[in-house]
C-alpha cells in the first residue's frame, strides 16, 4: 500500500451558469413523462428539476449530463465517472481537470495515467480531492488512479500478479459510507484491462490476466464484498456494444472467448454492468479509433464499463457517456447511485 495524498474538500462547484435562470431552461416531456433536456449543450447547462430519487431519468445517448440536482436528496446520490485519460498529462492540456471541478463527480476512476509519482505535480492534484496514483513500473506506459471527494479508508495497489502490479493496472478504495446509510465497506476500484491487439504475444498476455482475474473476481464474490470495479476493460461484451459487429470477429477486444468470460462474470459470478440496468439504447460506444474519422461517424466500441456486485444493481438510478469535451480517445462513463 502506498501513500495516499489528501486534500482539505471543498464544496463541489455548481455546474449551472450564475447567469441562467430556471426560465432559460426548456425542458420537455418524453413518453415517460420524466424531464428532459431539449437539446445537447456544454456542461454547464443542466436541469433543475426535481426528480423523486426513486425514479430514472431518461437521456438520451448525446443529451446532456446533468449535475446531481436533479434529485430531491442529492447527497445521497454517488456520483462514479470512470475515464481512460490516454496520459494524465496529454489529458490536462485538453481541460480535463477543469471539467473535473464542474462534473459534480464522487469519485473518479482513471486508468492509463502514464505518469510518475515523480511528474505527478499540484496541478494534477487539485485542491478538494482525495487522489492515489499507482504508476507503472515503466515510465509513460499504463498505470491507474482514484480521485475522490469522498476520503479514503485505505487504498490497495495491484491484484498480486507481476502483469497487474508491474504496469499498475489496478487499485482499489475503500469507502466508509455508514453516514448515508450503508452499514458495511464499500469498494470502488479502476482497473486497466490489457489490450491483445499488438499480436499473439500480447494477446497471450490478456488472456492470462483474464484468467487470473477470473479467479480474484469469484474470491470476491465468496466473500460478498460490495464492489464498484471501473475500467477499460479493452472487450465489447454484445452486439450492441460494437458499431462494427461482423467486422471485428476476429478483432482482439471482440473476439468470441473474451465475451465469453464477460458472460462468464455477469451470469455465472453474478456481476452487474450496471451501465446496462438503465441504458438499453444502440450506438452508445466509450472508445472510438483515431482513424477513418470513427469518431465523427461514430463508429465505436463500448469496452468502459462500471461492473459491480448485485447490490449496486438496484442502486443504479442513470447513466451516460459524456462527450460534450474530449479528454482521449475514450469518453467519461458517468453512472448516478443511490444511497
Amino acid at each position: 500500500m502506498t501513500q495516499n495524498i489528501l486534500n482539505t474538500p471543498n464544496k463541489p462547484k455548481s455546474i449551472l451558469n450564475n447567469s441562467q435562470t430556471k426560465s432559460q431552461i426548456n425542458p420537455k416531456e418524453d413518453t415517460l413523462g420524466t424531464i428532459l433536456p431539449k437539446q445537447a449543450a456544454t456542461l454547464p447547462t443542466t436541469s433543475v428539476q426535481k426528480t423523486p430519487k426513486s425514479q430514472v431519468v431518461a437521456v438520451k445517448p448525446n443529451d446532456i449530463v446533468p449535475s446531481k440536482s436533479i434529485y430531491q436528496n442529492a447527497n445521497q446520490v454517488l456520483r462514479v465517472v470512470s475515464i481512460n485519460v490516454n496520459g494524465l498529462r496529454a489529458a490536462e492540456k485538453k481541460g480535463f481537470f477543469e471539467w473535473l471541478a464542474v462534473s459534480d463527480a464522487d469519485v473518479v476512476c482513471i486508468q492509463e495515467s502514464r505518469i510518475t509519482h515523480e511528474q505527478w505535480a499540484d496541478k494534477f492534484r487539485p485542491k478538494g480531492w482525495h487522489t492515489h496514483l499507482f504508476a507503472a513500473q515503466k515510465a509513460g506506459y499504463a498505470g491507474t488512479a482514484i480521485y475522490s471527494r469522498l476520503p479514503f479508508v485505505s487504498v490497495v495497489d495491484g491484484l498480486g500478479f507481476d502483469l497487474a502490479d508491474s504496469q499498475g493496472r489496478f487499485i482499489c478504495a475503500q469507502f466508509d459510507l455508514s453516514a448515508q446509510g450503508i452499514d458495511h465497506p464499500v469498494y470502488i476500484a479502476s482497473l486497466y484491462l490489457p489490450s491483445g491487439s499488438s499480436g499473439e504475444d500480447a494477446q497471450a498476455r490478456k488472456d492470462l490476466f483474464l484468467e487470473k482475474y477470473r479467479h480474484i473476481l469469484k474470491q470476491w464474490r465468496d466473500e460478498n464484498k460490495s464492489l464498484i470495479v471501473c475500467g477499460d476493460y479493452n472487450i465489447v461484451h454484445k452486439r450492441i456494444d460494437i458499431k462494427n459487429w461482423s467486422g471485428n470477429q476476429k478483432a482482439s477486444g471482440c473476439l468470441p472467448h473474451e465475451r465469453a468470460w464477460l458472460d462468464h462474470i455477469y451470469d455465472e459470478l453474478g456481476y452487474v454492468d450496471t451501465f446496462r440496468v438503465v441504458r438499453k439504447d444502440a450506438d452508445i460506444y466509450s472508445w472510438w479509433s483515431n482513424r477513418g474519422q470513427a469518431r465523427a461517424k461514430n463508429v465505436g466500441w463500448r469496452i468502459d464499463y462500471h461492473a459491480c456486485s448485485p447490490d449496486w444493481k438496484k442502486r443504479t438510478l442513470n447513466a451516460w457517456v459524456y462527450k460534450d469535451s474530449w479528454f482521449s480517445d475514450h469518453a467519461p462513463v458517468i453512472i448516478d447511485y443511490q444511497l
